[in-house]
């Protein structure tokens, strides 16, 4: 009766879940970035104790890692939802 909707329902949201989540890691990864270079740069309250061209070296590493990383996640999990062609 039912057959395969309540998984595919299930897929459909995990794979919501997971998209919506996939931004969240790179501003997570980018605040450990800030907080553990701010740790190694030391702690002398002036805007003079940070190179500004590593915090946005980092900046763009990170958001280019989160993009990268939500390309290969949509991929993925486009190629494991498209149906599979069979020969006749």
């Amino acid at each position: 009766m039912g057959g395969d909707k309540p998984i595919g329902l299930a897929i459909a949201g995990i794979l919501v879940g997971v998209l919506v989540g996939l931004p969240m890691v790179i501003v997570t990864v980018f605040y450990l970035f800030a907080s553990v270079y701010a740790i190694v740069a030391g702690s002398d309250f002036g805007s003079d104790t940070i190179n500004v061209g590593a915090f946005l070296t980092g900046l763009v590493v990170t958001v280019a890692m989160g993009l990268v990383l939500m390309a290969a996640a949509i991929s993925l999990i486009g190629r494991a939802l498209s149906p599979k062609r069979h020969r006749a």
